[in-house]
């Protein structure tokens, strides 16, 4: 235990290193607790915290730092060229790595709530490097006249620079007011303090030889000569582990008397595993990625480790992008670019479970030869690659439009004195595809308005059950109504979605009477389709 003159010499070092004075009290001054006086570096060192700030940030290190550019409403172009991918990726600096950078801004941040970088930019006001900074030495403030942010770095040379808020990368972590983060360590004292304290205990008992304290019991009476030279020679034969189990002689009649618990009786093993949930439960990391396997059944580490990505993994790669994004792309020109760290490598599975998600994707037309190779590494196959791919009985709206599909039965013959017979030509063959053309548009409508209806329907039908259970019947047909007048404009709105193929069977597009009729007559129970099919001519097959 450092004693209060040992802690003001740590400040005033602190300081000749070029440590703000307030910050180096704040780092170097200990957090008591349980009887102790721990410092951060003492609480760093507990396996458990070292464990679950490395984990995260070694997960959070080795993702891809992509940058975008929008092409439009669900389209976005990588950007493998751009200057800032290279930062964010290779090289942030010339002495420093990509995984060094972010695992030395983490390391900060996780345990403290702030980490900072500086933003060094040329000439064209670019990003040209980033520097990570120690926390210590740095100390957010605002000027008093315009009450600006700006941030006061104390060099190693004791200097002060003042950088502006736009030159420095600010990673906070979650906090009380959003413009710092929360010191974590000092938060979790008590939980880390019992800890240390298990972890002294534990090491001063295995050195002593792994031994009970006991005293020597002695009938006379010793002057302070005798027992100093009886407490060396203990020291020197009994202390420590290459000392233990060796034959002990006594002399002038003395006897050994345990004293003490033993660490059993005390349960300092079980206390100590419960310590280790506790620190992961204050990082939110799940206990079987910081080798905590004690309670593991492998039956859902695989959902667990989902959830340490979107739990513990997701908050703080947002919270990266998002100063990324304001701090290193310019925002005052379009189309704006922005940044994303990939957390895709995290959540990769074994070989048997990517070939049939890529099966899934790739036969549905989600992803591309192409883009299921890059995902694994390989080379492109070439432009044939590209080609993405569907069931045969699968087609598109703009098909269902514009012709029958390949190989379609042609429809049934139309009685005469329709519509539709009056209508063909002498040409067999034009006339022929029409016919299907509209036979396919009527059946579309039918499937396609009947479904919206439906939805409609038993929307409302849990509405009038919820009214039902809050009001009774009381003014419910009234209440429904106005549920009714609510829903009808989003109705409209979707069935809007049908008005190509009721042009296409009909000749004309549907009015909302026509449509609201039919969500009335399903509304009563009636079956969608023979709903919509009363909008068709009588002898019109749907």
């Amino acid at each position: 235990m450092r004693s209060p003159i040992a802690w003001v010499r740590d400040v005033f070092a602190a300081m000749r290193r070029g440590q703000d004075p307030v910050a180096a009290t704040r780092f170097v001054l200990p957090y008591p607790v349980v009887g102790l006086n721990l410092g951060p570096d003492e609480i760093l060192s507990l396996g458990a915290v070292w464990a679950c700030i490395d984990v995260i940030a070694r997960a959070i290190g080795q993702c891809p730092w992509n940058v975008y550019r929008p092409l439009g409403p669900g389209r976005r172009e990588l950007l493998a060229d751009d200057p800032l991918a290279w930062i964010l990726n290779t090289r942030p600096n010339p002495e420093m790595t990509a995984i060094g950078f972010r695992e030395a801004m983490l390391f900060q941040a996780l345990p403290f709530g702030n980490a900072y970088a500086e933003i060094v930019r040329d000439m064209g006001g670019r990003v040209a490097q980033l520097w990570p900074l120690q926390t210590d030495r740095v100390q957010p403030r605002r000027r008093r006249d315009t009450w600006t942010l700006y941030y006061e770095v104390r060099q190693e040379d004791g200097q002060r620079v003042e950088l502006e808020q736009r030159d420095v990368l600010h990673l906070r972590g979650p906090g009380l007011s959003g413009l710092m983060g929360d010191n974590l360590i000092a938060r979790a004292a008590k939980s880390l303090g019992v800890l240390a304290a298990q972890e002294r205990y534990s090491a001063a008992f295995f050195g002593q030889g792994a031994s009970p304290s006991i005293a020597l019991r002695y009938g006379g009476k010793l002057d302070d000569k005798q027992k100093a030279s009886l407490k060396e020679d203990w020291a020197e034969k009994r202390k420590g582990p290459e000392n233990a189990h060796k034959p002990l002689f006594l002399e002038a009649g003395m006897e050994v008397e345990k004293l003490g618990f033993e660490p059993e009786k005390s349960q300092m093993v079980e206390s100590r595993q419960f310590s280790v949930e506790e620190v992961a439960r204050w990082f939110g990391v799940p206990l079987h990625k910081i080798q905590h396997l004690l309670h593991a059944t492998f039956s859902n580490i695989e959902h667990q480790a989902l959830e340490f990505v979107t739990d513990a993994v997701n908050p703080w790669k947002c919270r990266l992008t998002q100063e990324a994004d304001f701090k290193l792309l310019r925002q005052d020109r379009a189309p704006f670019k922005c940044t994303e760290l990939d957390t895709s490598p995290l959540l990769a599975g074994d070989m048997k479970s990517r070939a049939e998600a890529y099966a899934i994707f790739r036969q549905n037309g989600v992803m591309s030869a192409n883009d299921i190779r890059s995902r694994e590494g390989m080379n492109h196959a070439g432009p044939e690659g590209d080609v993405l791919l569907v069931q045969s009985n699968m087609t598109t709206v703009k098909k269902l439009l514009e012709a029958p599909p390949p190989g379609a039965k042609p429809p049934p013959a139309l009685p005469s004195g329709t519509d539709d017979a009056e209508d063909e030509s002498d040409d067999g063959e034009a006339s022929t595809d029409g016919d299907e053309a509209a036979t396919y548009a009527r059946r579309a409508l039918v499937a396609l308005v009947g479904g919206i209806v439906d939805r409609y329907a038993r929307r409302l039908a849990n509405r009038r059950a919820d009214l039902g259970r809050r009001h009774g019947s009381a003014d419910l047909e009234q209440r429904l109504q106005i549920e009714r007048e609510r829903l009808w404009p989003r109705l409209l709105e979707e069935l809007a979605t049908a008005q190509p193929f009721a042009a296409r069977a009909l000749g004309r597009e549907l009015v909302p009477e026509e449509l609201l009729l039919v969500a009335a007559r399903v509304e009563d129970g009636e079956p969608p389709d023979a709903a919509v099919a009363k909008l068709l001519p009588a002898t019109t097959e749907p």
